[in-house]
């Protein structure tokens, strides 16, 4: 009994402390409309209550709306706590601290800059300084949070559930630092496989600019460490990130790639820089780099290159790694020729310096081991998810026997050999390495490879068996 009557005497304590403000006639309207004149959006709050403690009140269910009535709200709380010290009205300044519990942000961009985000930071009225009170936020603890962000142009989007946020301002250095972390949280890039998230971050505010001095981000085949800004007020949504992944291929594979039957392995690093700009649009650029990037079968050592991705584009300027004994060097761009066209993809490679004997075993070749180096070209394009299908180009390779190999002149002396017509048993007998040179092209067309009149009547265009 002694219990129960206790609590009923501490609820009936806090009741009297915790003063409904909301009844005060006018107040809680006045707040919200000034809130909403500030941030210029319309503003929600369905309680103001000051607490036991003195100088601390409470704002629960606020809201912050959206662009329009009808969309999604920016900004959700079910509670904001705001405790303004007394003693420090006798130095004539304001000064908070502020906790948010079971809050939510979503923000959007559209095309052309459009977004919806309110006016976060305080018009210039011409008014000196020193003639308003001066307003010091001591610290900001966001609990239980969930951010969205959506990019409604790319497409792509950040959901991060469970977000704890800290900004204490920093004497020493005049100005906040803070740091925000959460786990569970989804990235999902236009139609592929959304990747699983968790993040943590250092930033600091420099007036409307967000510093991040260091962010981790672990994704599903990726992590990465990233420093840059972020512009808030007039500046958004002006975005800068200085990048240094490492990828994990066959995941990325999974994700970016889920309805081809190919494989990838390897790990990968890129090192570069994402710039979104306030005119929309953005730019991601740098130079990626692999120890052994491998493609099925193919096996491609000390890769590297450099990388491009705007609106409309994407393109790997160039790539070089080894192949086969040798060297390669790509390019590949997939683009979009025009407003309302689809993607064209466009792939071009050269070689040299190949082993011929080393190539042609990836084809499963039994008996038939030809031997040399080999050098050429490639160009394919295809419309982009019709490569199997729409597939055209043309290539040409030139073959060198190994030296000090003979090969046949082009034609055959008459005082050569009859040929003897093999049997299925000699079918089946390895002939060993066939020194081989030659001049080749080939065409691509809707994907068929055509290999007539592709051989050239040169010197040393067949070999000669022995």
């Amino acid at each position: 009994m002694s219990l129960v009557l206790a609590g009923f005497v501490a609820a009936a304590i806090v009741s009297f402390f915790s003063i409904d403000l909301g009844r005060v006639p006018g107040l809680k309207a006045l707040v919200e409309r000034e809130a909403t004149k500030y941030l210029e959006r319309p503003m929600h709050i369905g309680r103001i209550s000051a607490l036991i403690s003195p100088g601390t009140f409470a704002l629960d269910h606020v809201t912050i709306e959206g662009r329009t009535a009808d969309a999604r709200p920016f900004f959700t709380a079910k509670r904001i706590t705001l405790h303004f010290p007394w003693w420090t009205l006798f130095r004539r300044e304001i000064v908070a601290e502020v906790t948010l519990d079971g809050w939510q942000m979503v923000v959007e961009t559209w095309a052309n800059g459009l977004h919806n985000i309110p006016k976060l930071t305080p018009k210039d009225t011409g008014q000196p300084p020193g003639k308003r009170p001066p307003t010091t936020v001591n610290f900001v603890y966001a609990n239980g949070g969930h951010f969205s962000y959506y990019d409604h142009v790319m497409p792509w989007s950040v959901v991060a559930p469970n977000l704890s946020f800290e900004l204490v301002r920093a004497f020493n250095l005049k100005s906040y630092v803070g740091k925000a972390r959460f786990e569970g949280g989804t990235v999902a890039i236009q139609n592929y496989l959304p990747m699983q998230a968790k993040m943590a971050t250092r930033f600091a505010l420099e007036g409307p600019l967000v510093r991040l001095q260091h962010l981790d981000l672990i994704t599903d085949g990726a992590e990465s460490h990233i420093t840059g800004t972020v512009g808030f007020g007039k500046l958004w949504p002006e975005q800068q990130y200085n990048i240094n992944s490492t990828l994990d291929f066959p995941r990325m594979r999974q994700i970016f790639f889920a309805n081809e039957n190919w494989q990838l392995g390897g790990e990968g690093r890129f090192k570069g820089m994402f710039r979104q700009f306030k005119a929309g649009g953005y730019n991601m650029s740098g130079d990626f780099g692999s120890d052994e990037f491998r493609f099925d079968r193919w096996r491609f050592p000390d890769l590297h290159g450099s990388l491009e991705w705007v609106p409309g584009r994407f393109a790997v300027t160039h790539a070089d790694s080894r192949f086969e004994g040798g060297n390669m060097r790509l390019a590949y761009a997939l683009q979009r020729p025009g407003a309302g066209q689809g993607y064209i993809a466009d792939l071009k490679a050269d070689y040299d310096d190949v082993d011929l004997h080393a190539f042609t075993r990836k084809f499963d070749w039994g008996t038939l081991q030809p031997d040399g180096r080999m050098r050429g070209r490639l160009a394919m394009t295809w419309p982009n998810g019709k490569f199997k299908t729409a597939l055209t180009g043309e290539g040409a390779s030139v073959i060198t026997p190994p030296e000090g190999a003979r090969t046949a002149d082009p034609k055959l002396p008459a005082t050569a050999p009859a040929g003897v017509v093999p049997t299925q048993a000699d079918a089946d007998v390895p002939m060993g390495r066939i020194p081989l040179a030659g001049e080749m092209t080939y065409r691509f067309d809707s994907g068929a490879l055509d290999f007539s009149d592709s051989w050239a009547a040169t010197p040393r265009t067949f070999t000669t068996f022995t």
